[in-house]
């Protein structure tokens, strides 16, 4: 049996800094979707507080076995030092940490399925408020002198006369294909959010609210139909926009975004607020 020269034992130690690397990485990542919650989640919420939940333990598990990752890195490397008849003592280790590996696999595939779950909207599938005020934090605010941005802010007009006449289910549809439309008309990396209820909001990026003007001036105008089980749906929305500067916080944003399609939606006219 040949000996570990100190090149092996020096490589065979890098690679496993760089997955330890990665697995820390992988780590913090999902610790950036944590939000420590102030006051308890409403009834109405139970679905979100299970999620977050079922975050929190997998969040446990991941820790327990990065710990246990590190263990046993921590063995290797001192059996490396120390090792003198070959590698052949090593290959329990190496069956270890292919079963860590496949672990720490299992639970990425896992992990990202409730990440989404936790940032979508049930009902449309676009991001919700708490991907919104991550999208803010992460992006938004990190690249304000780099990047312009302009919120827009959408209300379905009458969409309660929708819910009373044809019932939730038309409501529901109506809802979903308001969403369709939506990220049709925006480009890719553009955020689209539904708020709440029937208000939604898109984060138009790597434009100015003059450039983007025309388009929302267009957008303003459009209706869209739909039929639900036969029935014809016309569908109008209000819409305001504003653009954002540094000082700004999201609930700045958002109080002048609205502030615009409130204006819009019973004055009828476009007015952006520009500041």
């Amino acid at each position: 049996m040949s000996e570990v020269t100190a090149t092996e034992a020096q490589g065979f130690a890098e690679r496993i800094r760089h997955q330890h690397e990665a697995l820390m990485a992988a780590w913090v990542a999902f610790l950036g979707i944590q939000r420590e919650k102030k006051i308890p989640y409403p009834a109405i919420y139970q679905r979100s507080f299970s999620e977050a939940l079922r975050l929190k333990e997998k969040n446990n598990v991941l820790l327990e076995i990065l710990s246990e990752s590190r263990s046993l890195m921590e063995e290797i490397i001192q059996e490396l030092n120390i090792q003198k008849d070959g590698l052949r003592p090593l290959k329990n280790y190496f069956a270890r940490m292919q079963e860590h590996i496949r672990r720490i696999k299992d639970l990425e595939e896992e992990l990202s399925f409730l990440r989404e779950n936790y940032l979508r909207d049930h009902l449309t599938r676009l991001w919700n408020e708490r991907a919104l005020e991550k999208f803010y934090v992460e992006v938004v605010r990190p690249n304000i002198f780099q990047e312009d941005y302009v919120f827009i802010y959408l209300d379905l007009n009458n969409f309660k006369e929708v819910n009373d006449s044809l019932g939730h289910r038309a409501g529901d549809e109506t809802l979903k294909a308001f969403a369709r439309y939506l990220k049709g008309q925006f480009k890719a990396r553009d955020f689209v959010c539904r708020l709440h209820g029937d208000e939604f909001v898109v984060v138009a990026t790597g434009v100015t609210l003059e450039r983007a003007t025309p388009f929302l001036e267009y957008l303003a105008g459009q209706r869209l139909s739909l039929s639900y089980k036969g029935i014809p749906i016309c569908l109008s929305f209000a819409l305001g926009a504003t653009n954002v500067i540094a000082s700004d916080s999201l609930a700045s944003i958002l109080e002048r975004a609205d502030a615009s399609m409130y204006h819009h939606k019973h004055q009828g006219e476009l007015r952006l607020r520009r500041i």
